[in-house]
């Protein structure tokens, strides 16, 4: 069972759990609302709109391979559900590399072609949020799979060229209102992520398939243009980036900043900031503790950059704030340290993929596993850690 999907909205934080999605008052745990599925979730937008409406796409049924062809838009501020629908296709996806984004003008779904002989076989659907309108039934024109992130504009990534292993990626945006495509980066790649949609930075992978992230990040300015490229080395930066979890989870961006945490094996991680329009690193952040911690980007805002700095045996977690000119770390909040060497509770429950968000308001961590194979915990689990 995957559980993916986890979202915090005013009082509310809502969550994906077994064949459904639920809404807990964010300050003492109760359960809200729930809105039941036909089968687990597939896949989730990470983010919502302006409004607080989510989307998932879920399973026909309760087995196990049954298809992801379920489509839902659910308002998680009162757990009313919106519209629902079946994605009219021949194609039966598994929830292998698929996407979710919304806008305030679309819900979008896509997934890629695998296999030697799934060449056509990536899917795409646009459909109005507030209506469910169908917008577009297939991938971009000369494409044969999309994958979407969401943000102020729905950005599209689609392979137009080539197969599962590399070929000719483009970046741009699908026209809420007809669907069509309108490109402003293109790529020779073994492969591509949507890093941020807002603002617009994008990792490509030139190495061999293997590689499975990307070795370089790419800028764009607000009107499309590219900005700065500069190289990433994957043995230093935990991105999050993986061939089937297409969310770059262990990258924060900001307007003018992209935050990346190094995991360097035998030496102490730090968060370093490089400036978009230039590409080039702004400052560097080691916290200052008698051992090494592993640090994972949470969220940015106008001012910085919120960091989980990830429990140890004994060291329990902490949060901090680094300004986003100089570093400055302020300490927002701390979890007790374990009295011996008993496990810390939220130990081992974020991994560095990062692959369903945390967030951070108000003295109150919220962190949600999905459960699925790739997690050192099998289980779905939601946790909420407060020093209130």
């Amino acid at each position: 069972m995957s559980a993916p999907g986890a979202w915090l909205s005013g009082t509310t934080y809502a969550t994906g759990v077994s064949d459904a999605v639920t809404g807990y008052d964010a300050a003492t745990g109760s359960e809200r609302w729930s809105v039941p599925l036909s089968g687990d979730i597939c896949q989730a937008s990470p983010t919502q709109s302006s409004k607080g409406l989510v989307a998932v796409v879920y399973r026909t049924g309760k087995e196990l391979k049954s298809p992801c062809t379920r489509f839902a838009v659910i308002d998680i501020t009162d757990g009313s559900v919106l519209w629902k629908t079946a994605l009219r296709t021949t194609l039966k996806p598994q929830g292998l590399g698929m996407t979710v984004a919304v806008t305030d003008q679309v819900a979008a779904i896509g997934w890629p072609a695998v296999g030697e002989e799934a060449a056509a076989a990536g899917g795409s659907f646009g459909f109005r949020l507030t209506t469910g309108r169908t917008v577009w039934t297939a991938p971009a024109g000369g494409c044969t799979s999309d994958e979407h992130a969401g943000g102020k504009i729905l950005v599209t990534r689609s392979l137009c060229g080539g197969d599962w292993k590399g070929g000719t990626h483009r970046v741009g945006h699908r026209d809420p209102a007809t669907g069509k495509a309108t490109w402003r980066y293109t790529a020779q790649a073994t492969d591509v992520w949507i890093v941020s949609a807002d603002p617009l930075v994008v990792g490509v992978s030139s190495g061999p398939y293997e590689q499975d992230a990307p070795d370089r990040l790419v800028s764009f300015s607000p009107q499309g243009r590219v900005q700065a490229s500069w190289k990433v080395r994957k043995d230093v930066y935990a991105t999050g980036c993986r061939t089937w979890k297409r969310r770059c989870g262990g990258i924060a961006a900001a307007p003018g900043t992209v935050y990346l945490a190094t995991h360097d094996a035998g030496n102490a991680d730090s968060i370093h900031a490089f400036d978009t329009a230039a590409g080039k690193r702004r400052w560097s952040f080691t916290p200052d503790t008698e051992r090494a911690r592993v640090l994972i980007p949470v969220q940015t805002d106008n001012s910085g950059l919120t960091v989980y700095m990830r429990p140890t045996g004994m060291r329990g977690s902490e949060v901090l704030h680094l300004t986003a000119a100089d570093s400055k770390a302020t300490q927002l909040m701390k979890m007790p340290d374990s009295p011996g060497f008993t496990d810390t509770p939220d130990r081992n429950l974020v991994d560095l993929d990062v692959t369903d968000p945390l967030y951070y308001a108000d003295r109150t961590l919220f962190l949600h596993c999905r459960g699925d194979f790739n997690y050192p915990i099998a289980a779905s689990m939601t946790m909420v850690l407060t020093t209130r």
